[in-house]
């Protein structure tokens, strides 16, 4: 969980904070720039998109979807094809540290 002040992420920091080693002028010290840039290099291994954008009420809101493959027997679910994944997993953190989740699937 990266934490943001109450105010979000800079705009001018948006296209940079997935980057490797990237850290945001005026950060805590300590860390890497590494955080969200192994999170996204997981999310996209499993085809999947985390996003970034700043809440109206304050603080950042980081969403990641993830695809599940449609329900089926299970020896077709192995292979099925990427074409037959969904949307199926989102999960939301925001920057006061609550995280939420739900199952989009039947």
């Amino acid at each position: 969980m990266s934490r943001t002040r109450a105010g979000g992420v800079r705009p001018e920091d948006m296209p940079h904070l997935f980057d490797r080693f990237w850290r945001a002028s005026g950060a805590p010290p300590g860390g890497t720039g590494l955080g969200l840039a192994i999170a996204k290099w997981i999310v996209d291994r499993h085809r999947g998109t985390i996003t970034v954008s700043n809440r109206v009420e304050g603080g950042a809101l980081f969403r990641v979807r993830l695809p599940s493959l449609e329900p089926g027997p299970a020896s077709a679910s192995a292979s099925a094809p990427a074409s037959a994944r969904v949307p199926a997993v989102d999960a939301e953190s925001v920057s006061d540290g609550s995280t939420s989740g739900r199952w989009n699937g039947a």
